[in-house]
């Protein structure tokens, strides 16, 4: 089989000793690992905090240069729906679930634009950030971009395929037991903050994985492209685009 007919994702799976996904993987709930179930802390060193991110946070991130992203909304409609919690995941394993009603981006709305956003489908996070808080990302790095450019084609149309909960389970070998709705609507705790904790710090194993099968492949300048179109494509959507009828 030649090289563009093999999905990389199986070559992912070896190197991360993981197995082949369940084709009936779901798409509109997230994982909540074992780990972030208890209300002594979002991870086994505590390392993880919450409310408003205080200076330690925003310096840690400014160091790290890049963090993984995930957003917790009551519903997909931008103008009837609200970004409920958001998680950020650096990659020595701290973290920072913000409960954006309560305690906004405060100084992380500055922070963030500065650094690189790594998630899995960005694009309605995004969309959501700036609707409502009026934070506009620069660069991303999104793990489903890159799961389909390293698939070739092969699973085109199948959305589960590049679900969160598939790439995880393909890539790292992980099946939840747990999961958690992502259009949430209800009281926030512990398990819902793990939740989103937890796959923020997952997309950014998946983006090592990705990131390697990229340069493999000598995809690397093709997502750097299709990541970097992803906040102005959510700027169009928002605002729209003048169009000269004259022409």
């Amino acid at each position: 089989m030649d090289k563009c007919e093999k999905p990389h994702a199986a070559q992912l799976t070896r190197s991360f000793g993981g197995e082949s996904p369940l084709k009936g993987a779901e798409t509109t709930t997230v994982p909540t690992s074992s780990l972030f179930d208890t209300a002594a802390g979002l991870s086994p060193g505590n390392n993880w905090s919450t409310g408003q991110a205080g200076q330690a946070v925003v310096d840690a991130i400014l160091r790290a240069g890049r963090v993984g992203l995930a957003v917790r909304s009551t519903g997909p409609d931008l103008l009837h729906d609200r970004p409920q919690l958001l998680a950020l995941a650096l990659p020595d394993g701290q973290g920072h679930v913000l409960d954006l009603p309560n305690d906004g981006l405060g100084s992380l709305g500055d922070v963030l634009p500065r650094v690189t956003i790594v998630g899995h489908e960005l694009k309605p996070a995004l969309a959501h950030l700036q609707r409502h808080h009026g934070l506009e990302l620069g660069a991303v790095f999104d793990t489903a971009i890159a799961a389909r450019l390293l698939d070739a084609g092969v699973h085109l149309g199948d959305a589960r395929y590049f679900s969160f909960e598939s790439a995880r389970q393909r890539v790292l070998g992980f099946t939840p037991k747990n999961k958690v709705a992502t259009n949430y609507i209800g009281p926030l705790g512990p398990k819902l903050e793990g939740g989103v904790a937890d796959e923020a710090r997952v997309a950014l194993q998946l983006e090592q994985a990705m990131r390697q099968g990229l340069a493999e492949d000598a995809l690397e300048e093709v997502a750097e492209l299709e990541c970097n179109l992803l906040p102005i494509i959510v700027q169009m959507e928002l605002t729209g685009v003048p169009v000269d009828r004259a022409r």
